[in-house]
């Protein structure tokens, strides 16, 4: 669902979400936003002023697909190889 409150748009036509709504876009709370900031981890942000960021649609979906994992095909996990016992 994409959200219906959409600050601005850049110049390229990508959306700029407020903090609050790229939290509620990504399924965070904004004050983990806040945090991972401040950690320097998270989605990428434009800073517009001192206290005011936006995030790119596209860097959000970048963001959340750098996170996708693959998961069983089949319900069959994948075979593992055997290790050698270390003999010393």
């Amino acid at each position: 669902m994409a959200p219906t409150n959409i600050m601005q748009a850049f110049p390229d036509g990508d959306p700029a979400y407020s903090e609050t709504v790229a939290a509620e876009y990504i399924g965070m709370a904004p004050g983990t936003l806040t945090q991972w900031r401040f950690h320097r981890i998270g989605p990428r942000y434009v800073k517009i002023s001192r206290g005011r960021v936006v995030y790119r649609r596209s860097a959000l979906d970048a963001f959340l697909a750098a996170r996708e994992v693959e998961t069983q095909v089949n319900g069959r996990r994948p075979p593992q190889e055997k290790r050698q016992a270390v003999t010393a």
